[in-house]
């Protein structure tokens, strides 16, 4: 028999080796394919429930908000503009993993041009709403409803009216705007209403502590930054877990599996490495031969699931994706270091029962049948 090169081996050995390379490669494709929809669902939440709140905080009540909170507001250095609102409903939209839902803010046409420019959403077809009837959305938004410019939208959910499309807009804030008929031009006139806390720019950290700050009042809540990414992370929470708990349950299955299998290859190789041995070989080199054998088969298998994986990646976001408005990045560099962990961990455990049994078998009598 004659020792055989590592490539030579792969080449004629393509039956034992193809299995193995599949399992491997089919773990790592379905988790990056799952840690790269779970980023992008991350990412949806930011821009619905987060990204807003990077330029405003909200004051509600569920009656009038108390005068002594007002005052206080009126005379704080770090508050630009303060924007009355009198209705702010959600509607459901689809993500590329799960459903999520979008804010509707219900405020003066004047205040919608400003909140605008102030949150750096960009007008990018159509015009902003001028009357009660109309509406102006979020480009994914609007994909996600299939709507377009001239369109009639009405969810029956929250938001019973009809409105007119009129405009979509792009940025990194994920909501849309309707002008509200709010009476007076003080904050005095609005206290039946919630109240938009714009910050001068570059002090909304300062803002946010101020409000944190301010009495506690019956039915008064105080919605800011801080409390957003709170209860995003908190909904995200069970995510991870089932991500993490995933990749667990597929290194285990794996080097399970594979570790019986390389006992078996170590039983059929037998002679092989008592050939080896034979002529010179030490048992140092024979493990050096297994170890780089079975490092090659996890990096070709990995390297090949996350191909595959963007891969389906790309096939989901142009035919599904999309055409909702939303899409799944291709790369995670975060998602490759925590799926490397399938082949690095299948790999030790796969080549652990050949070394023991390197350690115990007299390669010799292999051969001389003994």
């Amino acid at each position: 028999m004659k020792p055989l090169s590592i490539l030579y081996y792969f080449l004629n050995n393509k039956r034992k080796i193809i299995p193995v390379c599949l399992s491997i490669c089919l773990g790592v494709m379905f988790f990056y394919f799952l840690f790269l929809a779970g980023i992008q669902s991350d990412e949806s939440g930011t821009g619905t429930y987060i990204k807003p709140f990077e330029y405003i905080s909200i004051i509600s009540s569920d009656e009038n908000i108390p005068t002594n909170i007002v005052n206080k507001i009126k005379i704080n250095k770090d508050i630009q503009r303060i924007v009355p609102m009198n209705q702010f409903p959600h509607i459901n939209i689809t993500r590329a993993v799960g459903n999520g839902s979008a804010g509707i803010m219900f405020v003066r046409v004047k205040d919608i041009s400003y909140m605008m420019n102030s949150m750096n959403l960009k007008l990018i077809e159509g015009k902003l709403p001028t009357t009660k009837e109309e509406i102006i959305l979020h480009k994914s938004i609007a994909a996600n409803k299939k709507l377009k410019v001239g369109d009639t939208y009405s969810d029956n959910n929250e938001i019973q009216e009809k409105f007119k499309v009129v405009g979509i807009f792009s940025g990194s804030s994920i909501l849309g705007f309707v002008p509200a008929e709010i009476k007076g031009e003080s904050v005095e006139n609005w206290l039946e209403d919630d109240l938009l806390v714009m910050p001068v720019l570059g002090k909304m950290d300062e803002l946010n502590s101020f409000l944190d700050t301010l009495p506690s009042s019956k039915g008064l809540v105080i919605y800011t930054l801080s409390k957003a990414k709170e209860e995003v992370a908190v909904s995200n929470k069970n995510l991870r877990v089932v991500m993490y708990l995933l990749v667990f349950i597929v290194i285990t299955v794996l080097c399970i599996t594979l570790s019986n299998t390389s006992i078996m290859h170590f039983y059929q190789r037998r002679s092989e490495f008592g050939v080896l041995t034979a002529i010179g070989y030490t048992r140092w080199e024979i493990v050096k031969k297994v170890w780089l054998e079975a490092v090659l088969i996890g990096s070709i298998s990995f390297l090949l699931g996350i191909a595959l994986s963007m891969l389906c990646a790309s096939a989901f976001n142009v035919l599904y994706w999309n055409p909702i408005g939303d899409s799944v990045h291709l790369w995670s560099l975060k998602g490759f270091l925590v799926t490397a962990t399938i082949p690095l961990f299948v790999t030790i455990f796969s080549v652990k029962p050949i070394l023991k049994l390197l350690k115990k078998e007299d390669l010799i009598n292999v051969i001389e049948g003994i």
